[in-house]
């Protein structure tokens, strides 16, 4: 019995512990762009442009709690990615998921950026 149950920990260390130094740099830009997002804080307006897929106006404006939603997305992607790559064989498949998380990453963080230089 205390076999099985050292056998599903260890299962579950695999998962979440990171593999590469890849996986770890997704993590250290989650870091740096919830740092910068939460010393922003008193810096930001009422409203702020954040859906650009609308027209001009006040439907692109948000109230910026809605910032928080792209480190949210960050911090999904790079999970689910991180389980998807620990359950596969292939070290080409996982190399692909591991940097499109890093990708996301920074892409995201240069939006959010953006957007934050923009309203300050």
């Amino acid at each position: 019995m205390l076999l099985q149950k050292d056998t599903k920990y260890m299962y579950l260390v695999r998962i979440l512990r990171p593999s590469n130094p890849i996986a770890l740099l997704s993590l250290v830009i989650l870091i740096l762009l919830t740092s910068y997002l939460i010393s922003r804080v008193e810096q930001y307006p009422p409203e702020i442009p954040l859906w650009y897929s609308r027209v001009w106006g006040p439907e692109r404006l948000a109230n910026p709690f809605w910032l928080w939603l792209i480190p949210t997305l960050m911090v999904l992607v790079l999970i689910v990615n991180h389980i998807i790559s620990k359950m596969l064989v292939s070290t080409n498949l996982i190399r692909i998921i591991t940097w499109s998380s890093v990708i996301f990453g920074v892409i995201l963080s240069y939006s959010l950026i953006k957007i934050l230089l923009l309203v300050s």
